[in-house]
């Protein structure tokens, strides 16, 4: 969308080395300092056009909880602007949002609870006007839950259609007492790949807004085959027409599948095409034929059951058939022209709930370039195959006088690619979603570079209900597993567990997914003993010297079962050929246990060569000698002491292990990305870990260890403590949910040593307020939503918004000099004889609303509300309520009628009357 890159300094930020520069900026004590020219310039070269913002040392949380209230304030217009229950009641509940905000004002200087406070009263009455007018068929029990997710949801296309700045935070870092500089810089990529694009540029296209009701209330099943499993002949402007050829394609169909099951065994036939291994049989038919079969296999129908779903589709088409006949055909019965229209939609769009598809279609419609409206997805917005929160991480260092001192490789960050939300989407569509996902993050991946795969999430079997971690596992290893057999591609995926899971959930020694890690830096470090190559040989002729050389291995192992046809080579390279046939002979457990390891080192034997060639050999060599010592440093901690997983864990196994993959992957010259379920939190932490594990290399010389103690130990603690507090992570979660400036659950994640440095930097709160920060991202779980919603309110303070300034603050005077005659109220009582009794008790709940804090017009609006919504909660008549007090009841319940600035003019003269008639009864009642 053509924003500038943001660029983060701390307040009072001071460039010491460039004085006679900034003169002017540094004798103000109080003014931030401009940045010398020379360091803007080169960052200017980086990240392109920026805005520069200064951030407090300690997080300005009265600003957060602003930005939170400002974003649900957007979202709950966005519903008012695109629900067309809601639009009609859109002045109304313009006004009632504006009295809302008036309402929930934050002070200079608050503590957190108390902003907390605030938001939670205010995100109530956003919820509470949703519930009350929620136009979707449910039970009143729902009611709150559903516009909550309606509210939260319109937050989440809101926040894609305005897209997001990249970020960058310059943090000065102390080294050796002089300053250098570490820019992190997010860079924010399209979450699309070309046939995603080209679906939403269908959505943007057609008039289809929502799914028509005949088609969503039909089963998944006959839903995909309507959709993408009939001929295109079928579907024509008549629905009689287009009834009977498909009757016609159906029995087509049934009649081949009756010639098809006693012929071939069927049973297996249907496993294999479900894992896209096709039966020559399944090939020759029709495409549309092969589309209806897979969707049996993908659903796991055994043959029996695939012969009753037909004969339901035959039964629906009959059922349709004759409906069609009726005049006129209703809203709800099957149309041929919703079906052509929805058959150019992708099917993901056409299952989303209304209101989604309303509010995607309204974001796609804001923005004349499709490119502007999708240009980033939020970590919340997982209903849709867009990959969300991707992003770019950098990291730079910089001299004091601005020149760069070293690039470290980016990484690709994102929310993970399976989602939690589609779980009870058919199969096809959660596939795509994770499918889609991992297809884009490779696309980030040069052709034949290796890629790591790492999530940081908790999957546990047991807590799925609960917490469904297992089941975006299970996609993970699935998705990964089926890319790698289309494309040869070397991805590794591990997962590790930061949060309590990672007690009894931790990774083992011998675990597949990390063996494979270690084996992969093993075959690399094989290029240590290979002699050096002639620097003509390209990356083709050395894959080729290699696979004759590996052929032969193979011969003599197989015990000369297998034949090979030997290449002829020069002198030179027959000797080298020899030495790899005894390298690979030696080490051949190790590449058999490897798939694509001939292309590993291939490349790296070739860029090798490359370095050589540029006369920069010892560079490639430090390299490798840091992946050897990153290698060393992962085999001990994968095989570190009995408890050191559990109750020894003081320096985040689980963590190193992560970090240390990346930073292996990173020498490897392989590509690494990650998530962990949004890509903000834990995600954070882990490249929060990493990169201080690079500085630390780079200003100590070596690499940090698990079993550092002492200084360097707090030298490693001060790095990673110093990029924390520079609230980088921080800003890039606001992004998500403005306002949620925050990281979830840091003291779980972070060691104890590290978590005490945080709070020593940024205050004794700080991780504790980060996670309420990051925890207020999720409507649902800002405050005690059920608590705070009171059905019926909205109108009583709707009603009351009504009324003029002068009418509401007289019918509240009047209220309360009634509510202090206490001995005429006693009396309008019902009791028994000789036992005293209060006020009526509709009086006794309205004397407190009146003595609440506040008498601006704002309090005074509430206040009546409040008192018309607690007259409403009592009976509308009781014998035991006097007359006079009947009629005040029903005076103020009438304030919510049309009319009700003239029902204000009756409720007040009935109360002036009532008044006169207290006191003078009164006066009887004391002579």
């Amino acid at each position: 969308m053509g924003k500038k890159t943001l660029l983060r300094l701390a307040e009072g930020t001071k460039f010491p080395e460039f004085e006679s520069e900034l003169k002017e900026e540094t004798a103000n004590p109080h003014k931030n300092s401009k940045l010398p020219s020379t360091l803007k310039e080169n960052l200017k070269k980086i990240i392109g056009d920026f805005e520069v913002e200064y951030y407090p040392r300690v997080p300005n949380l009265k600003r957060s909880y602003q930005r939170r209230i400002d974003s649900l304030h957007h979202s709950f217009l966005y519903i008012l602007e695109t629900i067309p229950a809601f639009t009609a009641k859109k002045q109304a509940l313009e006004e009632y949002l504006s009295w809302c905000k008036a309402l929930c004002p934050l002070p200079d200087g608050e503590p957190i609870d108390k902003y907390q406070e605030i938001l939670a009263k205010y995100t109530g009455l956003l919820v509470n006007a949703l519930a009350d007018y929620y136009p979707y068929k449910v039970g009143t029990h729902n009611k709150v839950k559903l516009a909550t997710e309606l509210l939260n949801k319109s937050e989440q296309f809101v926040i894609m259609k305005e897209g997001r700045a990249d970020i960058a935070t310059l943090i000065p870092l102390k080294v050796n007492s002089e300053t250098e500089y570490v820019l992190r810089w997010e860079k924010r990529l399209p979450p699309y790949l070309e046939e995603t694009f080209q679906e939403f540029t269908a959505i943007k296209q057609e008039k289809l807004i929502t799914t028509p009701a005949w088609f969503r209330d039909l089963s998944s099943l006959m839903q995909i085959y309507l959709h993408s499993c009939i001929p295109e002949y079928v579907v024509i402007e008549s629905n009689e027409k287009t009834l009977e050829k498909l009757k016609f394609s159906l029995n087509q169909f049934m009649l081949k599948w009756d010639e098809i099951k006693p012929q071939h065994h069927l049973t297996n036939d249907l496993e294999a095409i479900r894992n896209n291994k096709f039966p020559t049989w399944f090939t020759s038919l029709p495409r549309h034929d092969q589309q209806l079969l897979k969707l049996f296999c993908d659903a796991r129908l055994s043959v029996h059951e695939i012969d009753s779903q037909l004969i339901k589709f035959s039964k629906q088409i009959k059922e349709w058939t004759v409906k069609s006949t009726l005049v006129p055909i209703k809203n709800n019965h099957f149309k041929a022209q919703d079906l052509e229209i929805l058959r150019k939609l992708p099917y993901w769009f056409v299952v989303l709930e209304e209101y989604e598809q309303q509010f995607l279609k309204k974001a796609l419609d804001s923005h004349e370039r499709l490119e502007d409206a999708i240009s980033f997805a939020p970590s919340r917005l997982r209903r849709i195959p867009l990959t969300a929160n991707l992003c770019e991480s950098n990291c730079l260092s910089f001299t004091k006088e601005g020149t760069i001192v070293k690039k470290y490789p980016s990484r690709i960050r994102s929310s993970h690619l399976a989602s939690r939300d589609v779980i009870k989407l058919p199969p096809q569509v959660k596939k795509l979603h994770a499918s889609r996902n991992l297809a884009r993050i490779i696309s980030t991946a040069e052709a034949k570079q290796p890629i790591l795969a790492q999530t940081l999430i908790s999957p546990i079997k047991l807590l799925d209900s609960r917490m469904p971690d297992y089941y975006l596992d299970q996609e993970r290893q699935e998705t990964i597993g089926s890319f790698q057999k289309e494309t040869n591609r070397i991805i590794l995926s591990t997962n590790h567990p930061l949060n309590m899971a990672k007690k009894f959930y931790y990774t083992q020694a011998d675990h597949p997914a990390c063996r494979a890690v270690y084996n992969m830096v093993q075959i690399i470090l094989l290029v240590n003993k290979v002699q050096e190559l002639d620097l003509s040989w390209d990356l083709k002729k050395i894959e080729q010297v290699i696979a004759q050389a590996f052929t032969e291995v193979e011969y003599n192992h197989d015990n000369k079962k297998t034949s090979y046809f030997s290449l002829e080579m020069d002198a030179k390279s027959e000797l080298i050929r020899k030495n790899l046939v005894a390298l690979f002979d030696e080490n051949y457990p190790l590449l058999k246990s490897f798939p694509g390891w001939q292309q590993l080192l291939s490349q790296h034997l070739h860029l090798r060569n490359v370095y050589t060639e540029k006369e920069e050999l010892g560079s490639y060599l430090t390299n490798l000698l840091d992946l050897q010592r990153l290698a060393e440093e992962y085999h001990a901690v994968l095989n570190s002491s009995y408890g050191t997983a559990t109750v020894f864990d003081y320096y985040g196994r689980e963590l190193f292990l992560a970090s240390l993959e990346n930073l292996l992957f990173m020498k490897a010259q392989g590509r690494t990305t990650g998530s962990c379920v949004s890509g903000k939190d834990r995600k954070e932490i882990e490249i929060v870990h990493t990169l201080a594990m690079l500085l630390y290399r780079d200003q100590k010389g070596r690499w940090p260890s698990m079993k550092d103690e002492g200084h360097d130990r707090a030298d490693f603690v001060e790095l990673v403590a110093t990029i924390v507090v520079s609230g980088h992570g921080d800003e890039l979660a606001g992004q998500n949910a403005p306002g949620s400036d925050g990281i979830k659950t840091p003291e779980n994640y972070w060691p104890a040593d590290i978590a005490e440095a945080i709070r020593k930097k940024a205050g004794e709160q700080a991780l504790r307020n980060s996670d309420i920060l990051a925890t207020n991202n999720e409507v649902g779980r800002i405050g005690n939503l059920p608590g705070l919603v009171e059905p019926g309110l909205t109108e009583c303070v709707l009603a009351s918004l009504k009324l003029p300034s002068e009418q509401r603050q007289f019918i509240l005077n009047e209220l309360a000099i009634l509510c202090g005659e206490r001995k005429f109220l006693r009396k309008k009582t019902w009791k028994l004889p000789f036992i005293s009794s209060p006020a009526p008790t509709g009086f006794e709940e309205i004397k407190p609303i009146l003595r609440s804090p506040g008498d601006d017009d704002t309090a005074c609006i509430y206040k009546l509300a409040q008192i018309i919504f607690e007259i409403r909660k009592r009976p509308s008549e009781s014998w035991t309520r006097a007359p006079e007090i009947q009629k005040i009841y029903k005076a103020l319940l009438d304030l919510c009628k049309e009319e009700s600035q003239e029902k204000a003019k009756d409720t007040i003269n009935l109360l002036v009357k009532t008044k006169v008639m207290a006191f003078s009864s009164n006066s009887m009642y004391s002579q």
